[in-house]
């Protein structure tokens, strides 16, 4: 079985798997989440998903024990200047608690983007191993088998991506904290198209209520293969949890 089977396979166990949860959850009186944020621009890999416009965000998610969790997240998205179009996720973690300090996150996702009628689908998939330390230091390392990858003049399907993340949070007296992160983004396939990328910002929590603001930075001149421009330089977010 080729890599696509397997994915094919895998997204639509997590899709099963997140609906199944997610009845069990509601019906069961299991714990719910979710979100609703307003951000200035919408980034994904140190790459604007909206022309460097605003963006409306949402995500809803349960967690039925310890160790999984499922969700669906949405975001308004711009694949090109003057369209409007909705990302729509499936994503599906497992937590291993190795100790009161170290904890590890595998996840599946499913990226769906809904009224697009660009050439491209858009479409991927993306499986992911995070570790995190203390709720100070993370790392992250994600591969997508079917991502496609946009020439100016042609598109290739089924392109393998693999990025890779780490990070730094310290927390501040009066609910202030501090974020910086650095990442990598290589198509395997290509010998070009591979940049670094990076962040770094502040946030503060009122009661429910969370506002950040980030510097973003990436080598824009080894991006390619991307419709959509570079992050803005200064990103803020507002965001209401419950």
């Amino acid at each position: 079985m080729g890599l696509i089977s397997i994915c094919n396979s895998l997204r639509y166990q997590c899709i099963v798997a997140l609906l199944l949860l997610s009845e069990q959850c509601f019906a069961g009186g299991l714990p719910v989440g979710g979100s609703a944020s307003w951000v200035s621009d919408y980034v994904v890999y140190g790459v604007s998903q909206t022309f460097n416009k605003p963006a409306i965000q949402a995500d809803l998610h349960v967690r039925p024990n310890n160790e999984w969790s499922t969700g669906i997240w949405a975001s308004t998205v711009h694949v090109s200047p003057n369209t409007t179009s909705t990302e729509l996720s499936f994503i599906l973690n497992h937590l291993w608690t190795i100790n009161q300090d170290l904890n590890i996150v595998a996840s599946g996702a499913r990226y769906q983007y809904l009224d697009s009628s660009h050439i491209t689908t858009y479409n991927y998939d993306e499986i992911s191993l995070a570790l995190h330390w203390a709720d100070t230091l993370y790392a992250r390392v994600a591969w997508s088998p079917d991502y496609e990858l946009r020439y100016p003049i042609y598109v290739l399907k089924n392109q393998q991506i693999l990025t890779m993340e780490g990070g730094y949070h310290y927390p501040f007296p009066y609910l202030i904290d501090l974020q910086v992160g650095l990442g990598y983004y290589a198509p395997l396939s290509q010998s070009d198209g591979r940049y670094a990328y990076g962040s770094a910002g502040i946030s503060r929590h009122f009661g429910s209520f969370h506002i950040e603001v980030n510097y973003f930075w990436m080598q824009a001149e080894h991006r390619m293969f991307s419709p959509w421009p570079a992050a803005s330089p200064w990103v803020a977010s507002l965001s209401w949890r419950f």
